[in-house]
């Protein structure tokens, strides 16, 4: 019996530390994509805008999807769904190679 729980313990410890961890690379990607969609959007302060991504993902599930689509459409910027989804993408990417290097 003890050892079943010492693997259901182990199991879930490496559950929160995978989740811990895409939370974690999922706001790194925001960060970058923000400085990316800050710079074609003409932003002063690009990390600002950055910062402001970061939190749209927090507070609602795909929130910087929609914020990119609406800024986007808002200063008239052409940029379809499919290229922010590749660039979300493959930032993600990006991302977790830098963390499993780290």
């Amino acid at each position: 019996m003890n050892a079943l729980k010492q693997r259901a313990l182990a199991q879930e410890t490496g559950f929160v530390i995978e989740e811990k961890n895409n939370f974690v690379a999922k706001a790194r990607r925001n960060m970058r994509l923000g400085q990316w969609a800050g710079e074609l959007l003409g932003k002063d302060d690009v990390d600002g805008y950055a910062d402001e991504l970061v939190t749209s993902g927090l507070e609602r599930r795909h929130g910087e999807f929609a914020r990119l689509r609406n800024d986007f459409d808002a200063a008239g910027v052409k940029v379809s769904d499919d290229e922010i989804q590749a660039r979300m993408a493959s930032l993600l990417q990006d991302v977790l190679t830098d963390m499993r290097k780290a």
